[in-house]
């Protein structure tokens, strides 16, 4: 079973935005924000600011964390796409029992299904998912039709499952 598609910028900062990556994500951010902040009270009030002086320039300073995040991960993110053109060209990925094999512009490389660590769906992609940035994503626009996506996904499912012997449920 196969499937062409060609990716856009959008579905590559989408693919840095799989949803098990969040909580990591979201930690840090909780993490930096506290840190921020104490760090920035302490230095208003050292060089005199009175506590709630201290206390706004440090929340002015937590809230600027969220944007310099996305701000920098945006920035990376094209300079990758630059680096890595193919990944914007005309992409055929085929699913069998031996694996996902991936063609495009950059070669045509076989991931064996040992080596997929998870099949999912989170609408509107299907992942393979290996280690990050690794991950294989097909658009469910790609498809002429949801049943037709549906039945890819089935067929990955069982194929994956077949190989690593544990079952898995998707979702519904």
């Amino acid at each position: 079973m196969d499937v062409t598609f060609t990716l856009t910028g959008q579905d590559s900062l989408q693919l840095m935005r799989l949803p098990w990556r969040k909580p990591r994500f979201l930690f840090g951010l909780a993490l930096g924000g506290v840190g921020g902040g104490v760090v920035g009270f302490a230095a208003m009030a050292k060089v005199g600011f009175t506590s709630l002086g201290s206390f706004y320039v440090a929340c002015i300073g937590v809230a600027m964390i969220p944007l310099l995040i996305i701000w920098d991960r945006k920035q990376g993110a094209k300079k990758w796409a630059a680096k890595n053109p193919a990944y914007f060209s005309q992409t055929t990925v085929v699913i069998s029992s031996q694996g996902v094999r991936v063609k495009n512009s950059g070669g045509d490389a076989l991931v064996g299904w040992h080596d997929v660590r998870r099949v999912a769906e989170e609408e509107p992609y299907i992942y393979f998912a290996r280690r990050f940035p690794n991950s294989i994503i097909v658009p469910e626009t790609a498809f002429k039709t949801p049943d037709e996506a549906r039945s890819f996904l089935a067929s990955a499912i069982s194929y994956w499952e077949n190989a690593k012997g544990t079952p898995v449920t998707p979702k519904t």
